[in-house]
């Protein structure tokens, strides 16, 4: 009998090992890579005008960084990303003549092919939806 209650106590020290070894850790969550082109376009709800925006995004970690160009100008781009959320700030080129910032954010459905979401900018007037896939 001593011999069956020392098998179980292995057993359930052994496999609970096991499992909880498989957990993943919350701060060690897995984002999907978000690096490359991505092409799509933007509404500005309150004017009802739309555009098309085209980035080339880098990520390192939850950080992005990159490239965005539109008709009315290019510029760079930082933000960062945790779980699907993105934010996505967007700085016109000082040559563009714009000053304006624009702040995107938005949701990475799970294939981590598209994003859609809502933008604002440091300009009065202007906010509204987007989307952008890879």
């Amino acid at each position: 009998m001593h011999f069956l209650y020392s098998l179980m106590v292995f057993m359930m020290l052994f496999l609970g090992g096991t499992v909880s070894s498989c957990k993943k850790s919350s701060s060690n969550k897995n984002t999907i890579s978000i690096a490359g082109s991505w092409n799509g376009t933007a509404v500005n709800t309150v004017e009802n005008d739309s555009f098309s925006i085209g980035f080339t995004l880098k990520q390192t970690g939850n950080d992005i960084t990159g490239e965005f160009s539109t008709a009315a100008a290019p510029g760079n781009v930082t933000g960062s990303i945790s779980d699907n959320t993105v934010t996505i700030i967007l700085t016109p080129s000082a040559s563009s003549g714009y000053t304006e910032v624009d702040t995107f954010k938005g949701t990475l459905n799970a294939a981590g092919n598209e994003i859609t979401g809502t933008f604002t900018s440091t300009e009065s007037g202007i906010s509204g939806t987007f989307d952008i896939k890879k």
